[in-house]
């Protein structure tokens, strides 16, 4: 279905060059414009753009384009202008043509001053997913089964060095633990949405699986609690991922609010091979609730090491109000 409609579009580029050309435009005027009207229609911003001032500017420039550079350097100007920081370009190549700006910090390192074997809780790096999908899927998932016991005190989930990666398979590593049929939702600016799962080793919408692990356990958890650490570092499907998990009683987040990058990345193949990833929605919780400026902790530490403490300390309170 996916290559018909990939032909389906380079034909109708096609067809519309041949008009475009009669018109008087050349081919990269053409496909800029077509580019134009994808980003106005689709972008989360659309509402907040001036779209009379980038048509005057952008649309009068790009009779200038001679090159794919030039022709990428502007698309990515248009993106630029929508400010939602998350939206980028890939050559016909896949070459990305320009990287996302972000902020990262120098990497946190678990301070082991804070004994957790004798405690009875497991601590858990969630680090970005990307390469092997199925091999990091895999790993972190059977790492949370193996570190399991029905008389465990809880969980740390450290996600502070997690600037995003692959969504579905982080979800379906971590889906043990969120459990639900009701994750979270992706939300765009005209009010539709579609809600997400995570149980049982597998993450997806509605009866598709996205992403599944490769040999699931199907013994459920007992509910233990869990403290997610959280960074500015902590970004896009690192963000969402701990949207899932927010709105389970048993959770708090502790740290530094994160980046502000949890929003939809949706693809979109131009005419001549280049990719847009086009921000056009949200994630949000299981509550529809959305964090366009980033996932707020529930307890603020600048501390890495106390950080860690204040987790293990309220696991202890949590455990002992039971």
């Amino acid at each position: 279905m996916i290559t018909h409609i990939r032909i389906l579009v380079s034909f109708l580029f096609a067809v519309n060059l041949i008009f475009a050309q009669n018109a008087g435009m050349t081919e990269y005027e053409l496909l800029f414009s077509e580019t134009y009207t994808l980003v106005k229609n689709n972008s989360i911003n659309r509402q907040k753009a001036n779209w009379n001032v980038l048509s005057a500017d952008l649309l009068k420039r790009a009779s200038d384009i001679d090159s794919e550079s030039k022709f990428y350097t502007l698309v990515q100007e248009l993106l630029d202008s929508l400010h939602d920081n998350h939206s980028y370009l890939t050559t016909h190549t896949g070459k990305r043509w320009q990287k996302i700006q972000r902020l990262f910090n120098p990497k946190y390192e678990f301070d082991d001053t804070v004994n957790l074997a004798k405690s009875g809780i497991a601590f858990i790096k969630v680090n970005p997913s990307s390469g092997d999908l199925q091999k990091d899927c895999n790993t972190l998932y059977n790492l949370i089964h193996n570190s399991y016991s029905s008389d465990m005190e809880g969980w740390i989930l450290d996600f502070r060095n997690n600037s995003g990666g692959h969504f579905w398979s982080m979800l379906a590593a971590l889906s043990n633990l969120i459990a639900s049929d009701t994750a979270g939702f992706g939300i765009y600016p005209g009010g539709n949405s579609w809600k997400w799962y995570a149980s049982e080793g597998k993450a997806g919408v509605g009866t598709n699986t996205h992403f599944k692990v490769t040999n699931a356990i199907s013994e459920p958890f007992k509910e233990k609690p869990i403290a997610i650490l959280l960074s500015n570092v902590t970004a896009s499907s690192g963000e969402a991922s701990i949207i899932s998990f927010v709105g389970k009683p048993n959770i708090i987040t502790i740290g530094v609010k994160s980046r502000g990058l949890a929003t939809i990345n949706q693809p979109f193949k131009l005419g001549n091979g280049a990719v847009i990833m086009l921000t056009t929605g949200w994630f949000g919780d299981r509550n529809k609730n959305t964090y366009p400026n980033g996932i707020t902790p529930s307890i603020i530490e600048n501390s890495p090491k106390k950080q860690v403490e204040k987790a293990v300390n309220w696991i202890k309170n949590y455990n002992n109000h039971l």
